[in-house]
């Protein structure tokens, strides 16, 4: 794996709890990034998003920040720095259930969590196939 070193990332992350924006997601992430040469910053509220300057020197943003508000001031700085190329990194409600009242954040996700059909269903996963690296390094069948 090629080494980044000198890069930026910024963790932004909070909203709603039920997501645990902090020890079971950033928090596990955090080192990763670290061991692989980026500064991290991380933020617990959306302020840095109004900050041009900031997410121009910023490489990826990784956020975990479920439903809340951004301003539109946040919302188009953060989509201005994604469209020059800054990477935005993040995982189901804390990327996709965010700013939902956001027209302009949702076009740069392209799309909006809505449910989870059927509720939470339990299921078995086949692993029939051969299992595939570095996904599911690990996993027995």
């Amino acid at each position: 794996m090629q080494e980044l070193e000198g890069r930026r990332a910024l963790v932004v992350r909070g909203g709603w709890e039920g997501h645990c924006p902090v020890d079971a997601t950033t928090d596990v992430f955090i080192p990763f990034l670290r061991e692989h040469g980026y500064t991290v910053a991380v933020h617990d509220d959306l302020d840095v998003y109004a900050d041009a300057a900031e997410l121009a020197r910023t490489d990826l943003i990784l956020q975990c920040y479920t439903q809340g508000t951004a301003t539109d001031e946040q919302v188009s700085t953060l989509c201005a720095a994604v469209t020059a190329g800054t990477g935005f990194a993040g995982w189901h409600g804390g990327i996709v259930d965010s700013f939902r009242a956001s027209p302009e954040y949702l076009h740069m996700t392209g799309g909006q969590w809505a449910a989870h059909p059927g509720g939470f269903v339990d299921y078995e996963v086949n692993g029939a196939r051969p299992l595939h690296s570095p996904i599911v390094e690990g996993l027995t069948q």
